[in-house]
């Protein structure tokens, strides 16, 4: 996991050395990407597909897991989120070759292992929203950045009712098909 962290940030900071060739999203676009990063929750990896309906709107398919440890036995969620993207050919700030927002809905699953107890598992339904910089390495390359937040609740099997809200930080990289 560490060797994985390690490249992501490499190609994160080396990023706008690498290409001035310009970011281009549009209407048929279709963009594969694999990230790494840090939430409330945790550690978390993932993936995620976007589709572009336009040169700004897109529906983006994301999947991340987030684990962690506790005194008390391990944590795990993992949101599918289905969230649409605006997408602006001017970072906010400066920042980056692009920006894009997003919003949407995400579907979870919940698993809490107690140290000493019956494993318990839930889902729910969050809602979340974004922000997201692209740095461009080349014509189909991209490093990117981003800020998700979630709330909603989820129901475990015992059915108790979890209400949830958590941020996540991550780094990927995106590949254009």
């Amino acid at each position: 996991m560490k060797k994985i962290v390690t490249v992501l940030l490499v190609l994160f900071l080396s990023s706008p050395l690498l290409g001035q060739n310009g970011y281009s999203f549009g209407s048929g676009s279709m963009v594969i990407g694999g990230n790494a990063g840090i939430s409330a929750l945790g550690f978390g990896f993932g993936g995620s597909f976007e589709f572009g309906f336009s040169k700004t709107w897109g529906i983006q398919a994301n999947y991340n897991i987030n684990s962690y440890d506790v005194a008390g036995g391990k944590w795990s969620i993992a949101p599918l989120d289905l969230w649409a993207t605006y997408h602006n050919e001017k970072p906010f700030g400066g920042f980056g070759d692009a920006s894009y927002y997003m919003g949407g809905v995400s579907i979870a699953s919940l698993s809490f292992e107690p140290a000493n107890g019956k494993e318990s598992k839930g889902t729910g339904t969050l809602f979340g929203f974004g922000y997201g910089t692209i740095f461009n390495m080349s014509s189909n390359l991209n490093a990117y950045v981003e800020l998700r937040y979630r709330l909603g609740s989820l129901e475990d099997d015992a059915n108790n009712k979890l209400i949830i809200s958590w941020y996540s930080a991550y780094a990927g990289v995106t590949f254009s098909l």
